[in-house]
């Protein structure tokens, strides 16, 4: 979802940064579709044959925007962890040179 949400994109180009078969790939899309979440349409505008891509929809960029929101949370969450960790060890660390 995150990468249709980025702009519009055809199967290939959803294959590589989601790596999933590509059996797997078209069932998802087919229920992101039936959801209400993207679209799938032809792009005429280039040259040559037309192509299939999919477009975000409205309720797709809100669960996108949903979704972004609890990666940063997450993020912010594992860099706390990791702080905490430093400060932990810092300690130990200095503790360490205490007693010698």
């Amino acid at each position: 979802m995150l990468e249709i949400a980025d702009g519009d994109r055809q199967f290939s180009d959803l294959q590589d940064p989601i790596a999933v078969s590509p059996n797997t790939l078209s069932k998802r899309l087919r229920e992101g579709e039936s959801e209400g979440l993207w679209e799938e349409r032809l792009d005429k505008s280039g040259d040559g044959p037309s192509r299939r891509v999919y477009t975000i929809l409205p309720t797709g960029e809100k669960l996108a925007e949903i979704v972004r929101e609890l990666e940063v949370m997450e993020l912010t969450e594992e860099l706390r962890e990791m702080e905490a960790e430093r400060e932990r060890r810092l300690s130990e660390a200095q503790d360490r040179q205490l007693s010698v």
